[in-house]
């Protein structure tokens, strides 16, 4: 299984999209710092996870809410 994941930022509640096959030990990677696009906002905490059989079903879903770009059109789509 393939996860999609959002994640919050609980400094600026910061939205970030993405894929993973293990979302909680890539939250420990991102409020660890190893992602450079989440380091400046740490710490974040998981608020969306959905399952895929695929990792490609993960990534077209994941492109598709990046494209919504705002937390109004994120959110309430799910």
């Amino acid at each position: 299984m393939t996860y999609l994941y959002i994640l919050e930022s609980l400094v600026n509640g910061r939205l970030y999209i993405g894929v993973a096959d293990n979302p909680e030990s890539r939250l420990v990677a991102h409020n660890a710092g190893y992602n450079k696009s989440t380091k400046g906002h740490r710490p974040y905490r998981i608020i969306f996870t959905m399952a895929f059989k695929t990792k490609s079903e993960a990534m077209d879903r994941e492109r598709k809410l990046k494209n919504l770009k705002s937390r109004k059109r994120i959110l309430p789509g799910l």
